[in-house]
């Protein structure tokens, strides 16, 4: 009778450990709540990151920077032919 009250002994204190090193492990697993926080810090990134606007109130991600890029070329070369013609036109009022 004692070995049998031994061996349940023996037993239980077993059960007693497998069970409190699986409910450690389950308590560090990430739950569906960590999940959900996880996918709401990633959505307010995303937010956070679509809602910059530059100084015009365009959001930035909207315009593309080669685009840009392209405008202020653009405009140079515009300024640089304009200010070509006002000296043609100077030089032929001088000549007349």
């Amino acid at each position: 009778m004692e070995s049998v009250i031994t061996q349940l002994g023996v037993g239980g204190i077993f059960v007693v450990l497998v069970l409190r090193e699986v409910f450690s492990f389950l308590k560090t697993k990430p739950g569906p709540r960590d999940e959900c926080r996880k996918c709401a810090r990633q959505v307010q990134e995303l937010y956070n990151m679509h809602n910059q606007k530059d100084g015009d109130g365009v959001y930035v991600w909207y315009v593309r920077r080669s685009l840009e890029d392209a405008i202020i070329k653009l405009t140079e070369s515009i300024d640089q032919q304009t200010q070509t013609f006002r000296e043609l036109v100077l030089k032929l009022k001088n000549t007349d």
